[in-house]
């Protein structure tokens, strides 16, 4: 009678098992990481404008690339933006009107720079705005300039991180529509 020998499965090595779950891990956090920052500049960045500032309702937004494509146009050059967004308000009659641009550079310290970069060049006179002064309001930085279009001011948000925000405004009731904009932007 013959014995059955029975073929006992290899095991393998811990060192060998322990790399690659460390690789599978690794290739997870990655995927989930991907997934995370593809969404924050798409998604989660994009809060949603309020439907009023002071009297004025909003009546068209730009978002995604399409607003990062109309800001890169304004400034004649591509702008380093993760995100960006334009609000257009007016009231009934459309005699006073805003405009929002909200640029999303990454983190506070790229949208300050972006800022800093912004007043440097209009200080230079590289741009069709003046007269860079800070506006009349003491609890935040912010800035006004002259140009076409009505008033001018602009400021990295404390309300969206990492973001620079502009403001053009032709309205009685300009500064107090620029507190409520920082509210939210």
């Amino acid at each position: 009678m013959a014995t059955q020998t029975k073929d006992i499965p290899r095991r393998k090595p811990r060192r060998r098992r322990r790399l690659m779950l460390s690789i599978q891990l690794l290739l997870v956090a990655g995927f989930v990481l991907g997934l995370w920052f593809s969404f924050k500049g798409e998604v989660l960045d994009q809060r949603p404008a309020p439907a009023r500032l002071g009297d004025l309702k909003l009546v068209h937004e730009v978002k995604g690339d399409e607003a990062l494509s109309e800001v890169n146009k304004l400034h004649g050059t591509e702008i380093k933006l993760v995100s960006a967004a334009i609000e257009h308000y007016a009231n009934d009659n459309e005699s006073s009107r805003a405009i929002v641009y909200v640029g999303t550079a990454g983190n506070t310290g790229a949208a300050q720079q972006l800022t800093a970069m912004m007043t440097d060049a209009i200080k230079k006179g590289r741009t069709p705005f003046s007269n860079v002064r800070r506006a009349a309001l003491p609890e935040h930085e912010v800035f006004q300039v002259d140009g076409p279009g009505g008033m001018h001011f602009y400021y990295s948000s404390m309300q969206v991180p990492g973001s620079v925000v502009w403001i053009t405004v032709e309205a009685k009731n300009a500064l107090s529509i620029l507190e409520e904009a920082m509210d939210t932007f």
